[in-house]
């Protein structure tokens, strides 16, 4: 089955250039839904070793992966990436907009060929991540091919629009109420979806752990915001065990689960304060991997 879905912006790697002037190898980005991983290289999240496809980026002879954090981490996905392909990972904790601006990342990351973003809390991410020298490090790797790899939390600041307010936003809030405060940022009080993170995957806002936390009504009451600001991007729900991997124009479902596409209308959605959000003619469809049925989708982004 193949979907072909209208998608605006650019990543930030369209028009980048390697020294000698030549484009950039095409990178490859991996957003997963969550849920239990296992040691199993056959596994769901084997789909991790797509990540990787960009090979030795920077030159050395190695595979090399940067798995990134907030927290303190195991080693279990370093070992599992090794598992899929990589030569080497690391786990790097980067807990402090101190320690991502600290002077070493740049060198840290100039043999890293591809970086994992953990699951956590993307409001996290972005309080302690957005403009510094790690976020310029992160998309050094991407501009020269490298992939980056994110599940949950990681999944999520990848798109452009990214849902990284800091609150615990669920469903029963815009049905309570659809101008709730949980959809602002816990900072500084202004919108918790943001545009001026990562934003590696054009046009779209990305919602993870979809089925198993009932976050359908979560991810309308997020987009109805953008629409009222006149924003229309296309929501993508990950259910968790399952993966969309990007790459060029065209991304394909990997995993066990599913992902939902939810269509904003054109219809201008109502959203009156102490009343549930009420949005007509929003189109949502379901689609599965090829891992568990014939229905394979397809995503070209037209860039």
């Amino acid at each position: 089955m193949l979907l072909l879905l209208a998608c605006t912006g650019k990543t930030p790697a369209d028009t980048s250039r390697t020294e000698s002037g030549a484009p950039s190898p095409s990178p490859t980005f991996v957003l997963c839904g969550g849920g239990e991983e296992y040691d199993d290289t056959d596994a769901w999240s084997s789909a991790y070793a797509a990540g990787l496809a960009g090979g030795d980026v920077t030159g050395d002879g190695l595979v090399r992966v940067a798995v990134l954090s907030t927290s303190a981490e195991t080693e279990w996905i370093p070992e599992y990436l090794v598992a899929l392909g990589a030569d080497e990972a690391f786990n790097l904790r980067v807990g402090t907009r101190d320690a991502a601006d600290d002077a070493g990342i740049a060198e840290t990351f100039s043999s890293v060929d591809a970086v994992f973003l953990k699951g956590g809390d993307q409001g996290e991410y972005y309080d302690r991540w957005n403009e510094t020298a790690l976020e310029t490090a992160i998309r050094s790797v991407v501009e020269a091919g490298g992939g980056v790899i994110g599940t949950s939390a990681g999944a999520m600041s990848q798109s452009e629009y990214a849902l990284a307010g800091g609150a615990d936003y669920v469903a029963t809030d815009v049905l309570a109420d659809s101008q709730t405060e949980y959809l602002d940022d816990v900072s500084d009080g202004g919108s918790g979806i943001h545009t001026d993170f990562l934003g590696f995957v054009p046009d779209v806002l990305v919602d993870t752990h979809f089925v198993t936390r009932a976050r359908l009504g979560r991810l309308a009451g997020a987009l109805a915001r953008l629409a009222e600001e006149g924003e229309r991007p296309l929501g993508i729900g990950l259910d968790e065990q399952t993966c969309i991997v990007v790459q060029d124009d065209v991304a394909t479902v990997r995993g066990l689960g599913s992902v939902s596409l939810l269509h904003p209308s054109e219809e201008a959605p109502v959203r009156t304060a102490g009343e549930p959000l009420i949005w007509s003619d929003l189109r949502s469809e379901e689609h599965t991997s090829e891992l568990q049925s014939p229905c394979n989708l397809v995503c070209r982004l037209l860039l």
